[in-house]
């Protein structure tokens, strides 16, 4: 038995040693090269067919022990880390694990390119990638908006998003440019935005949200952090010649961090381009001096055409702005503005005029003018604003002033020279406070305008000084607004609430004029009393808000025709109705429809019963001693949908206005003078228009297409020697722009091209005029930073009496190195003279003639900081 269980115990013995001496341990250490000990490397082991029989990561000590067997027969081990070598050790130096060095060893890594989502969206905010959309001929961040979906840019600088103006411009979420926001979008370089930010349904006064509901966009411009630590902007300078010689200054500077902001622009030049001239000076533009009582007397003999100035103007002009926003606190900011703009244009043009004056028939005129205009003009505006949650504070002082003096010298029709010499000046206050507490929201506004035109005058002397025309007009104005409100929230989803406001306007109007024989003095002056209570309900449910306010007023209004000693007096009562519905359908399509009634009463220019003349024959006679009214119903539909991934952006907007009001127009010619009158006649107006955005960008093909289409009918009485006629008026408009780049940005292509038509008809007589408008665009780079570009425009014009046909090139050569820009520009390489536009105003067709600028070329210097 003791025999058994000794051989019992030398098999057990035998079976435990057997694996044991068939175990093999593989330790080691692991050093960089400098001798430290590395941890975590991998350490793996393979048999002679390359698997992997064994593995583990070193200790902080840089020590391994791999156990392996005689199985797994290995044969080499691997050692590796990131960012040094991978070491092999083969079964015969096994000896040397003991002590193993890695070396350092750069890691390559193979290229990827990263494509950004161009375009993101979080609630109703959409967020643009600068870098997706920018190219690299782009001169400003204007040139980069264009080519986003939804937005679009007029030729005026002015911002839409799917077809609406945008409400506010912010950069980085602080309004310091206070609406003047194409200094910002004209100068500030792409490469120093990194984002672009809508902000759709926005509210911009903090205590009112989700309390008033606003269906409005802003823009908002993101600056790349490392910007933010120094100035940005450029200094250019420019020589040229084409008749004369010609010359471009430039500076603009801007420093944004998170406590301050400064913008400072100085701009001059002669090369065509205007900073204080942007509309025309015809009858159906705004006045030199209009103010907020009424809209004044436009004085002047030309209208300017829908060409870029520079085309045709001879200028010395220049501009300065300088403007500052301080942050004091979290929400409090104080905001400086400072702008002096001046002109000095000079141009040549005829003006053909058609006056309807009765039924199929008109009075021709023909002019030709020597033009001379010098305007100036110099706004200030200080604001302090406090926009928190609970509370809203606003006080926004701002002077403005404008002075206007214009040259004509005339042939045909007049043989001599109108004068016109004017001065505006209007100082605003606006004060605003709103208190939202718990579930009750007080508002508390007023502001107070006034408005002096001391300096008005109209003179025309023919050069036989057969006879002579002299004619002031001077204007003071006053004006107070105070509105405040309460409202409550009644649960979670609705809201009532009530406004009360008190407007008080107050208006003296001098008038004095010689012409030939005639003398006239006269002064109208009076007040206008405004009182008005206007409930609102408000709810909000899910995806659908729904508004309806009803306002109730009392107008009070006392004018005395002080020459004719007439007393001019008017009470009334009136209630308006609109409502609001917004459905957020789904994310990215949203409708609105909107509806009610307006009354809109008219103002001291209804008692103003001497005519006035604007020009040397040309005469209005703005009221007839009774206030108008016009009644208005109307309803709009806006549909808005976008698809942030596909770059799908598109709007359809239409509306509807039947209008009723108690005076009409009409023109009459007199002894070579042409009179407007306003009678006291019933008239009944019914405007609908259409219009359609859309636009896209192809991201796979580095494409972008946009798409404007419009189509209007108005219909209208007109009087012609007092007889009623009926006047329809067809429009129809369709823009289409293309963009496309290929070989990875070195050529860039655009295409532009719109159709417009308008169509009169009076009775059987009918006018149409089509204009057809295309251009090209073209940017090449030969190496990286040599550009080529250039661009040419056709415009084809044709009614039923002319056809004409004008173009425009340009080209130039642009070299960038670093900070560095040479830029060589030809100009009007056509060499094109004239250029024709028609125009219709109601019942009476005009056509303008101007001289162009011929071809001319400058160089610039650019540094950019």
């Amino acid at each position: 038995m003791s025999f058994i269980k000794h051989i019992g115990m030398v098999v057990l013995a035998l079976l435990i040693a057997l694996p044991l001496s068939a175990q093999t341990t593989l330790s080691g250490m692991v050093r960089d090269e400098s001798g430290k000990a590395l941890g975590n490397v991998m350490v793996r082991a393979y048999n002679q067919h390359k698997k992997l029989k064994r593995y583990m990561q070193t200790n902080r000590q840089g020590e391994f022990r791999l156990a392996t067997t005689a199985h797994d027969s290995i044969s080499s081990i691997t050692l590796s880390r990131l960012s040094y070598g991978t070491k092999t050790i083969l079964r015969k130096d096994f000896g040397k694990l003991k002590n193993i060095t890695l070396h350092d060893e750069a890691i390559n890594i193979k290229e990827v390119v990263v494509r950004s989502v161009p375009i993101r969206q979080s609630g109703d905010t959409l967020t643009y990638d600068v870098n997706a959309f920018k190219k690299e001929k782009d001169r400003s961040i204007e040139d980069v908006l264009k080519r986003m979906p939804g937005i679009s840019v007029d030729n005026t600088g002015g911002i839409y998003y799917q077809g609406e103006r945008i409400s506010k411009f912010y950069i980085e979420n602080m309004d310091m440019l206070s609406g003047n926001y194409i200094l910002a979008t004209k100068n500030i370089r792409p490469d120093d935005v990194a984002a672009v930010n809508v902000y759709e349904n926005h509210q911009p006064i903090r205590a009112l949200k989700n309390v008033d509901f606003s269906d409005k966009a802003a823009l908002n411009l993101k600056i790349k952090n490392n910007r933010k630590l120094k100035p940005i902007g450029y200094l250019q300078q420019g020589l040229g010649y084409d008749d004369q010689t010609l010359w471009k200054s430039d500076v603009f500077a801007m420093q944004i961090n998170k406590k301050t902001q400064q913008l400072l622009s100085l701009k001059a030049n002669d090369t065509g381009l205007t900073y204080n001239t942007s509309q025309s000076f015809g009858l159906d533009q705004v006045s030199d001096f209009s103010s907020f009582t009424w809209d004044g007397i436009s004085l002047s003999a030309q209208d300017i055409p829908s060409i870029s100035l520079s085309r045709y103007v001879d200028n010395k002009s220049g501009e300065g702005a300088f403007n500052s926003l301080f942050k004091l606190k979290d929400k409090r900011t104080l905001t400086l503005n400072l702008r002096y703009a001046g002109d000095d244009l000079h141009y040549q043009n005829q003006k053909n005029s058609s006056i309807f004056v009765d039924d199929n028939q008109y009075q021709d005129f023909s002019e030709k003018v020597q033009a001379a205009v010098y305007s100036n003009s110099l706004m200030g505006k200080i604001k302090l604003e406090n926009n928190t949650e609970k509370v809203y504070f606003l006080d926004d002082f701002t002077f403005n002033s404008k002075f206007y003096h214009k040259h004509f010298g005339l042939e045909d029709n007049f043989d001599g020279a109108q004068k016109q010499k004017s001065a505006n000046y209007q100082l605003t206050n606006q004060f605003s406070s709103i208190y939202h507490i718990g579930k009750k929201v007080f508002q508390l506004q007023s502001n107070i305008k006034f408005s002096n035109t001391p300096v008005n005058r109209l003179q025309a002397i023919p050069t036989d000084k057969s006879w002579e025309m002299w004619q002031s007009l001077n204007e003071t104005a006053f004006q107070t607004d105070e509105h405040t409100s309460f409202g409550w929230q009644l649960g979670r989803l609705v809201q009532m609430g009530v406004k009360v406001n008190f407007e008080s306007y107050y208006n003296k109007i001098r008038l004095s004029r010689l012409r030939s024989e005639e003398k006239l003095a006269n002064t109208f002056q009076g007040y206008m009393l405004n009182t008005s209570v206007e409930p609102y309900f408000q709810m909000a449910w899910n995806r659908l808000t729904w508004e309806v306010r009803v306002p109730l007023s009392l107008l009070n209004i006392h004018f005395e025709n002080v020459g004719e000693d007439k007393n001019f007096r008017h009470d009334d009562t009136y209630a308006n109705v609109n409502t609001t519905l917004a459905w957020k359908v789904t994310k990215g399509l949203k409708f609105r429809l909107r509806g009610g009634s307006r009354c809109n009463f008219g103002d001291i220019s209804n008692f103003v019963t001497s005519p006035i003349f604007y020009t040397y024959k040309d005469a209005t006679t703005k009221g007839t001693g009774s206030l108008t009214n016009r009644n208005s119903l109307f309803a709009s539909g806006h549909l808005n949908f976008h698809n942030t991934m596909d770059g799908v952006f598109a709007s359809l907007m239409g509306l509807i206005t039947r209008s009723q009001t108690n005076s009409m127009s009409q023109t009459s010619v007199s002894d070579g003078d042409v009179y407007t009158k306003v009678s006291k006649k019933k008239n009944t107006m019914l405007d609908k228009s259409l219009t359609l955005n859309a636009s896209k960008n192809f991201r796979s093909t580095d494409t972008s297409i946009s798409l404007m289409a419009s189509l209007g009918n108005y219909h209208t009485n007109i009087l012609s020697k007092d007889n009623v006629l009926k006047l329809v008026n067809d429009r129809y408009l369709v823009n289409t722009r293309l963009e496309q780049a290929f070989w990875s940005d070195k050529l860039n292509l655009s295409l532009e091209y719109s159709y417009y038509q308008m169509q009169n008809r009076v009775k059987d007589l009918g006018t149409t005029m089509r204009e057809h408008q295309g251009s090209f665009g073209l940017s090449f780079f030969l190496v990286e930073d040599l550009e080529l570009f250039g661009d040419v425009s056709m415009n084809w014009l044709k009614d039923a009496d002319h056809q004409e046909h004008e173009s425009d090139a340009n080209a130039g050569i642009r070299y960038k190195k670093k900070s560095i820009e040479l830029e060589l520009l030809a100009q009007n390489l056509t060499n094109q003279r004239v250029y024709v536009v028609n125009k219709q105003i109601k019942e009476s067709n005009y056509r303008y003639i101007y001289q162009l600028r011929p071809i001319g070329c400058t160089f610039s210097v650019k540094y950019n900081f």
